[in-house]
């Protein structure tokens, strides 16, 4: 996926598409985290996707870019209820549709 020059909603679109196309789309979906949707997908070092153990239950799907001033932002959350090894293959899945 080609993330320059598109704005966040398309970028969120498109990576729902795929998620949905692998069978990887979390049961409680996956949410635009800190930005808004109408601003353009900003450029970045580094992409991380990362899975985490929910504090009550289930798991969540973090992916973050690195800018190249290094700032981390966060871009997306998911959560799933399917245990850690499929939230960590969503997190991989979307790092990896991000270009990471």
């Amino acid at each position: 996926m080609v993330v320059k020059n598109k704005d966040v909603k398309e970028i969120y679109r498109e990576l729902v598409n795929l998620l949905k196309k692998d069978h990887l789309y979390p049961d409680e979906g996956l949410s635009v985290m800190y930005m808004k949707e109408d601003q353009e997908f900003p450029s970045y070092r580094w992409i991380a996707g990362y899975a985490v153990t929910g504090e009550a239950e289930g798991h969540y799907i973090h992916v973050d870019i690195v800018t190249y001033e290094n700032e981390r932002i966060p871009v997306f959350i998911g959560k799933t209820f399917r245990g850690f090894d499929f939230a960590a293959k969503v997190a991989v899945a979307c790092a990896k549709h991000l270009g990471a």
